[in-house]
């Protein structure tokens, strides 16, 4: 997830100054000489010169290249002459600035990835195209079944009420917030279920807390500890570090919601987030959680039984078999299940991820920009970018398809398991400042978990923060 720039708010006003009249100027250069159908029910356009695209994204190493894999296949089968050229920008961050930039000077790429908010970023100046006329058009469109195919958390995240429910982005890299379970550590902590409430919950991280260094496995792992370091020596029940996306999480699997109907104003000082962080604050308090190093190492100390639950995301899989695989640790026993819930029988935990949106240029560019997507979002290439990539498939029949049930079988059991929590799954606001918001509510449980603040205190003051930004973002 990308963080809050400091040169960010400069972007957006620069943009929402030039991106109206750009827009206009783009579209009307577009539309000249381009051979568009007649029919005004129909996006079609005559494919009958060559198109190139630029897709700006943020992948690197070997997903970069499974990415590169898959346009290489859609370029040369697509039997449109649609070339797409697959563009590093850098980390999200990065690609948000080249955006803003690129949308100012008039020069905006074809596709990019874009996580929810920045969309709403974008689209201030309408430069986002409207994918719902595309997804319904009677001849390049999705049929009813494959549209109902796709988990509706994937596409309600991506309909923007501040731009009229518009449908401005198309899924690319989703992942959800679930539990990684060391059972290693809880058959040794004699617990004897996985929590399914919170309640269970807290009772089962204080039952595997527990300074017990013989048991932390391998030197080199960390083993017996870390001179002056005593979190280092000892078995928790919870890692647990700040992430916005996991406390919002938390909020809603105890029915909460972040954002006032409205979206004017947060909701943090209301039971689920205080309930999330006051649990957050006895358990570093009893000593029951600690606060691990970042990846990787909060994969080591998951291999090496430093403790017995985490909340993170399904993406976290491969490099966590990694760890066991350079360890010798195979054979470890872990799974993963949804978070746990208020009430079981109502579950919900966050989605989250980046997507993907067309810029608008021309009609045949908009055109063969949705059939790439259309194509790549298609279940052989859904299952294919899944495999390898360890994002959750989009569609409900993925998990059907023969080589996904093999490779879950044979190599990513726990893959299975978060595809199940997949349908709980609800996504995060995507109104202007949410993204400046997500730094803000992280300190706050920072502040908790040092002991600086209570937990009340912490989310009075990151509340009033949280909404001077919707304000002034005109949320």
């Amino acid at each position: 997830m990308i963080r809050c720039l400091t040169s960010r708010r400069a972007l957006l006003a620069r943009a929402a100054a030039t991106a109206a009249a750009l827009n206009g100027s783009l579209l009307a250069a577009a539309c000249a000489g381009q051979q568009q159908s007649q029919s005004q029910s129909s996006l079609a356009v005559r494919f009958d010169q060559p198109v190139e695209l630029s897709f700006w994204h943020t992948q690197t190493q070997a997903i970069a290249q499974a990415l590169q894999t898959m346009v290489d296949r859609f370029n040369q089968t697509n039997g449109k002459r649609i070339t797409v050229s697959a563009q590093y920008q850098g980390s999200y961050a990065q690609l948000f600035e080249k955006n803003m930039a690129a949308l100012n000077a008039g020069t905006p790429a074809d596709l990019s990835v874009a996580n929810d908010s920045e969309v709403a970023e974008y689209m201030r100046g309408g430069a986002v195209v409207d994918l719902e006329p595309y997804v319904k058009d009677a001849a390049v469109g999705l049929a009813k079944d494959s549209l109902d195919d796709i988990f509706p958390g994937y596409l309600a995240g991506l309909r923007y009420a501040q731009y009229g429910n518009k449908l401005l982005a198309f899924p690319f890299t989703k992942s959800l917030v679930v539990m990684y379970i060391n059972d290693e550590v809880l058959q040794r902590a004699n617990v004897k279920a996985v929590p399914k409430t919170w309640d269970d919950f807290a009772a089962a991280i204080q039952q595997a807390s527990r300074g017990d260094a013989a048991f932390i496995v391998g030197p080199e792992l960390g083993g017996g500890g870390v001179a002056g370091d005593p979190t280092r020596s000892r078995t928790y029940g919870w890692a647990n570090y700040p992430s916005a996306s996991t406390i919002n999480a938390w909020a809603y699997s105890r029915g909460g919601t972040m954002l006032m109907p409205d979206s004017k104003q947060v909701r943090f000082t209301e039971p689920p987030y205080l309930e999330s962080f006051q649990l957050t604050e006895e358990a570093f308090r009893r000593g029951y959680a600690y606060n691990p190093p970042r990846q990787p190492g909060t994969d080591y100390d998951f291999v090496s039984n430093h403790y017995a639950f985490i909340h993170q995301s399904s993406t976290s899989r491969p490099f966590l078999r990694k760890v066991m695989q350079d360890n010798g640790r195979q054979a470890m026993p872990w799974r993963i299940t949804n978070i746990p819930q208020k009430d079981p029988s109502k579950p919900a935990t966050v989605l989250y991820g980046a997507n993907i949106a067309i810029f608008k240029t021309t009609p045949l560019k908009q055109a063969a920009a949705w059939e790439f997507i259309k194509w790549f979002t298609a279940r052989d290439q859904d299952v294919e970018w899944s495999m390898s990539s360890s994002y959750m498939p989009i569609r409900r029949s993925s998990a059907d398809h023969p080589k996904l049930k093999a490779y879950w079988d044979e190599q990513d059991p726990q893959g299975r398991q978060a595809f199940e929590v997949s349908q709980y799954a609800r996504p995060e606001p995507n109104v202007r400042g949410a993204q400046d918001i997500r730094p803000i509510i992280q300190n706050a449980l920072q502040a908790v978990m040092e002991g600086k603040k209570t937990s009340r205190a912490a989310l009075e003051d990151a509340a009033r923060e949280a909404n001077q930004v919707l304000q002034q973002a005109g949320a």
